[in-house]
């Protein structure tokens, strides 16, 4: 290889490729077919392999599911009675599941979205 060329390629730069979400899951989903291997899958799409493991754990943690497709969502619910007078106005409240959210309340119907 002459020098002129070695000064060619030492002057590329690589570019970072972007991947959709769309593209994202479908390689997941490759990779988990049985038999699959993901060293295999991820030479086929020219991927990392720990890349590929990286959004593996991100589709298996729901982070990577497509929009609408039963992720966590908002659900109404309205507070009754001596616990309506209860409930903090505003601040943070401690959830059974062990989360903390901001609840926004409505007062004209006590229902609360959280």
């Amino acid at each position: 290889m002459s020098i002129k060329a070695m000064m060619d390629m030492s002057e590329a730069r690589r570019v970072r490729r972007s991947w959709s979400d769309a593209q994202k899951r479908e390689i997941v989903a490759a990779s988990l077919e049985p038999g699959a291997s993901v060293s295999v899958i991820a030479r086929r799409y020219d991927v990392n392999t720990n890349l590929l493991f990286i959004w593996r754990q991100l589709y298996r943690d729901g982070l990577l599911a497509e929009p609408g497709a039963g992720g966590p969502s908002l659900l109404p619910i309205t507070i009754t009675g001596e616990q309506a007078e209860k409930w903090p106005a505003a601040g943070i409240v401690d959830t059974a599941i062990g989360c903390f959210m901001k609840p926004e309340v409505s007062y004209a119907t006590t229902e609360v979205w959280a």
